[in-house]
Parts: C-alpha cells; sequence; structure tokens
C-alpha cells in the first residue's frame, strides 16, 4: 500500500492537519506543590537573645538589675555610657582608639570612634552563677544597656543553641537564658516529724540541764548580791577617764593646728609634696572578701 503524503509546515516542521498533545510530568518527589512549600518556610524573624543580669557599681548601694543583649555575631562588648555613670565604674582609655562602622543605606557607612572602657562582671539574678571579667568599650546613645559580644561568650566559655534557645556554661551548665528551678519548700507532712523532733530534743534538756546546773554551783564562787559602793566607784572612774581623754585629745589638735584643719580642703589645694604615696590598684573596686567559703546565693 503507497503512504499517503504529509503536508508540513517549512517554517516550524509540525505537519499540518494534525492535533499535536503536550503533556506536563510533575516530579514524584515534591508531592503537591503548596504542602511541601510549607513545610520548609522558616520564620522572617527570632526574637533577641535577652538576659536580666545584676551589675555592681561604686555608687551603688545594692545591685542594678539590667537587661543586657546577647549577640554572638558582635566582636566586641559594649556598654552604653549612661549606664556607666550610674554604676560609677572607673573609665579606662584605650591604647589605640577603636573605629566603628554602622552600614545605613547601600553602600553608605557611618563611623563612630571609641576612647574609653570599663571592667564589668554579670551575675544572675539567683545570685548563683557570676561571669569573669570582661572589657566593655563604652558607646555613646547605644541601642541596649549592654551588649554582650564575642569576648563575653568566649571567656566564660558560653554555648548558644538557637533551636532550644539557650546559652549554657560549659563549664557548669548554667543556662543564663533558663536558670534552675529552685527546690520546693518543706512540704507539710514533714511538720509532724518536726514536732516530736522538737519535743525530743526540749525533753533531753530537761533531763541533762538540772545536772549541770549543779556542777556549775559548786564549782562556782557564790555571789554576795549587787556591790552597789563599787559599782559607783567604776563608773566614777569610767567618766573620770573618759574626760581626761576629751582633754587630751583637746591638747593635741590645739599643739597639731595645722593637721586638722576646720574644714577639708579641695583635692585642688591639697599639698603635693608628700613623702610616699600609696598606689591602690583599683580605686574604685568594692571589698567583698569574706573569711569563710559561703555561696553568693546565700
Amino acid at each position: 500500500m503507497a503512504a499517503k503524503p504529509i503536508n508540513v509546515n517549512k517554517k516550524s516542521g509540525v505537519p499540518m492537519g494534525r492535533t499535536v498533545h503536550a503533556v506536563m510530568l510533575v516530579s514524584a518527589v515534591l508531592g503537591e506543590g503548596m504542602d511541601s512549600g510549607e513545610k520548609c518556610v522558616t520564620p522572617l524573624t527570632m526574637p533577641y537573645f535577652l538576659w536580666d543580669c545584676l551589675l555592681d557599681g561604686p555608687k551603688l548601694q545594692s545591685s542594678l538589675r539590667v537587661q543586657a543583649l546577647i549577640d554572638h555575631g558582635s566582636h566586641v562588648v559594649l556598654i552604653d555610657e549612661a549606664l556607666v555613670d550610674r554604676l560609677g565604674l572607673r573609665r579606662r582609655q584605650l591604647h589605640q582608639t577603636m573605629e566603628v562602622s554602622v552600614a545605613l543605606q547601600g553602600d553608605s557607612k557611618t563611623s563612630f570612634f571609641l576612647f574609653e572602657y570599663v571592667k564589668l562582671a554579670c551575675s544572675s539574678l539567683d545570685s548563683v552563677w557570676t561571669s569573669r571579667v570582661v572589657h566593655a568599650l563604652m558607646a555613646p546613645g547605644l541601642c541596649t544597656p549592654l551588649l554582650l559580644g564575642g569576648p563575653f561568650l568566649s571567656h566564660n566559655k558560653i554555648v548558644i543553641d538557637h533551636q532550644t534557645r539557650t546559652c549554657i556554661e560549659k563549664d557548669d551548665g548554667y543556662d543564663l537564658l533558663h536558670p534552675p528551678v529552685p527546690p520546693p519548700p518543706c512540704p507539710t507532712a514533714l511538720l509532724p516529724l518536726l514536732y516530736d523532733y522538737k519535743h525530743a530534743v526540749v525533753s533531753e534538756l530537761n533531763f541533762v540541764l538540772p545536772e549541770r546546773h549543779d556542777i556549775m554551783d559548786e564549782s562556782c564562787k557564790p555571789v554576795d548580791g549587787l556591790q552597789i559602793l563599787a559599782a559607783v566607784k567604776g563608773q566614777i572612774k569610767t567618766l573620770a577617764h573618759a574626760e581626761e581623754l576629751k582633754e587630751l585629745d583637746t591638747s593635741m589638735k590645739r599643739k597639731f593646728a595645722d593637721r586638722f584643719p576646720v574644714d577639708i580642703l579641695h583635692i585642688d589645694d591639697l599639698p603635693t609634696d608628700v613623702m610616699y604615696c600609696i598606689q591602690l590598684k583599683d580605686a574604685n573596686k568594692i571589698i567583698q572578701q569574706r573569711s569563710y567559703p559561703c555561696p553568693r546565693k546565700y
């Protein structure tokens, strides 16, 4: 049988007089496009890592509560100048001026120069954890009172987990953003037991103390009563001695009148020809040393 001739369009190359079907194949890996797309959507923003901490300073009678911004993307620790004045921290000059640039729009940048820094340590609200001392650069008009950047996180060994939103110190496992809950108070079920213990202690004391009382009476000399004349004589000697000390104080101030001025001179008017000057390591440091080991939370 002879083949029927087919007319072909010379420009497009498509046979004329026949219908052409186009099929669109959808990948089975994606499934339905709408469902798969929703699972891959991420939030546009995330909350800041804000940490409520305590700061100390020479001008404060008690610790000041400050909300600090934890920013691991910052290569410095910054503190607002107003907060430095409120704390009364000692300002220190940088050996080299530091330039900080802020991108505002496009390629244009605004530069700021930082000249001073302070030494700073932060504590948790429960006073269980205290950071190491870090250097914080003073920045006037800072958007937050305190910005804890990379030096603070590295020096204190803090690891940030963005998924669980935790800032954990590696040595002790303390979470700055989620501090441990204090233990619950003593349950009421133990009150009867404590009541029995109290009565047992009182009964033991009532049994032991009379015997001790008799031993003390035998070893101690009897008291004849209050010696009124001796008490009056002792009080007269005390008053006379106080009057003698007062006269001696007056004579010493009169003899060395140039060393005891009526009003203390201003610091600019004090003599400079001193024999020796004791230079303190840190004149603004608050002495809080204890002679016994005790956790700070107590």
